[in-house]
C-alpha cells in the first residue's frame, strides 16, 4: 500500500462526528482524510454556500469517483474497482454554490494540487497519484500552474472531462 491515489473532488462521505459513512470506503486503514480545500478559498464569497470545513460530501460525485477507485472488495457491498488495494487521499475542491449546485474552483483546484504534491515530497516511500474528474472552461492559470507544479515534481495527474451541466 504504497500507492496513495488522491481524489480531488466534492469528498467523501462523512457523519457529524467525521466516520467515514459508505461501506465500500469506511476503512480508516485505506483512507488518508485530506483537507478541504475550498472552505478558505471561496467561505464568504458571493456565489457561494459553503458552510462546512470538512471535506463532506454533500453531492456524492467525490464518494462516486472514489468508489471507483479504490472500493473495498469481498464485503458484500457496493463493487469492487480497479484499485482496490492502494490508499486513498480525498481531498474537497468542489463546494456548494449559491444555487446549491456542485461547482468546482480552480483556486481550490490549485491547492489541492499543491497539497498532493507535497504531500508527496514529505512522503517519499509513498507513489502518488493524483485523479480529477472535474472540468473548467477555457484556460485558466490557475489550473496550468498546478498542473505545472505536478509534472515539476513527477506526479501523475489523470484527468477525465465532461461532466460540464450535468451535476
Amino acid at each position: 500500500q504504497d500507492v496513495v491515489m488522491v481524489i480531488l473532488d466534492s469528498g467523501i462521505p462523512l457523519n457529524l462526528q467525521g466516520v467515514l459513512s459508505h461501506p465500500d470506503l469506511n476503512d480508516a486503514n485505506k483512507m488518508i482524510l485530506g483537507p478541504d480545500v475550498i472552505y478558505p478559498v471561496v467561505h464568504g464569497q458571493e456565489g457561494w454556500d459553503e458552510t462546512d470545513s470538512r471535506p463532506c460530501d454533500e453531492f456524492s460525485h467525490g464518494t462516486a469517483v472514489a468508489g471507483l477507485a479504490g472500493a473495498e472488495v469481498d464485503n458484500s457491498a457496493g463493487i469492487a474497482w480497479v484499485a482496490w488495494n492502494c490508499k486513498l487521499m480525498p481531498v474537497q475542491v468542489m463546494g456548494k454554490a449559491s444555487d446549491g449546485k456542485l461547482k468546482a474552483n480552480a483556486a481550490a483546484f490549485q491547492a489541492g494540487v499543491h497539497y498532493a504534491v507535497d504531500y508527496a515530497r514529505n512522503n517519499p516511500t509513498k507513489r502518488v497519484i493524483i485523479n480529477v474528474s472535474i472540468g473548467f472552461l477555457g484556460p485558466n492559470p490557475y489550473v496550468e500552474e498546478a498542473i505545472s507544479y505536478a509534472n515539476t515534481y513527477n506526479i501523475i495527474v489523470v484527468a477525465a472531462a465532461g461532466n460540464l451541466d450535468v451535476l
